[in-house]
C-alpha cells in the first residue's frame, strides 16, 4: 500500500453533499430498498414503537432521513451517506487530483492534457445524466425546516469546506 501512495497517481472523485444524501435515499429507500432493516428501525425511532415483525411494510419520508442523519443514536451508519472524512482520508491521503461529479469530464480531460494520456478515460456518470438531479435535491431540501437544513449542514461541514461546495 506505502508503495502505491507513493508511486501511483491518486484521484479522489467527490460530489455535492446534500445531492449524495437525496440520492442515496431515494436509491436505498425508494427505488430498490436496499436497507429494510434501517429504515424499519428509523421508523420506529421517528414513531416511537419498536415493532421488528413489519419491518416490511415501513416506510420514511426524506424528512425523517435526515432526523436520522442529524442524530443516528445507535443505528448503524452506511458508506452512502458517510462523510468523505470517513471515507478516504483526504487529509491523510495525498490526492493527485480531486474530480467533482458535477464537472466530471472536464475533470478527467484537464487529467488527460496533463498526464498525456491519449486514450479516453471513460466514466459511467449517471448523476451528469439526470437533468431533474438538481432541481430534485433543491426541492428535497427546501421542504425541510431551516433548522434542519442546518444540522445536515452540520454534519457535512467538514465535505463542504474540504471540497468548496
Amino acid at each position: 500500500v506505502e508503495f502505491r501512495l507513493r508511486k501511483y497517481l491518486k484521484g479522489l472523485i467527490v460530489r455535492h453533499p446534500f445531492d449524495r444524501i437525496v440520492s442515496a435515499f431515494n436509491n436505498k429507500f425508494i427505488q430498490r430498498v436496499e436497507f429494510p432493516e434501517l429504515m424499519g428501525a428509523i421508523y420506529d425511532k421517528v414513531h416511537g414503537v419498536n415493532d421488528s415483525e413489519v419491518i416490511h411494510t415501513k416506510r420514511i419520508t426524506f424528512s425523517q432521513f435526515v432526523d436520522y442523519l442529524i442524530d443516528p443514536g445507535d443505528l448503524p451508519w452506511d458508506e452512502h451517506w458517510s462523510t468523505y472524512d470517513d471515507l478516504c482520508d483526504p487529509c491523510g491521503i495525498q490526492y493527485d487530483y480531486i474530480l467533482k461529479m458535477e464537472t466530471l469530464q472536464p475533470d478527467i480531460d484537464d487529467i488527460r492534457a496533463r498526464t498525456g494520456i491519449v486514450r479516453k478515460l471513460g466514466h459511467n456518470n449517471q448523476a451528469a445524466k439526470v437533468k431533474w438531479r438538481r432541481s430534485a435535491t433543491i426541492n428535497d431540501l427546501w421542504s425541510l425546516p431551516a433548522e434542519k437544513r442546518q444540522g445536515l449542514f452540520n454534519v457535512y461541514k467538514t465535505d463542504f469546506e474540504m471540497f468548496g461546495y
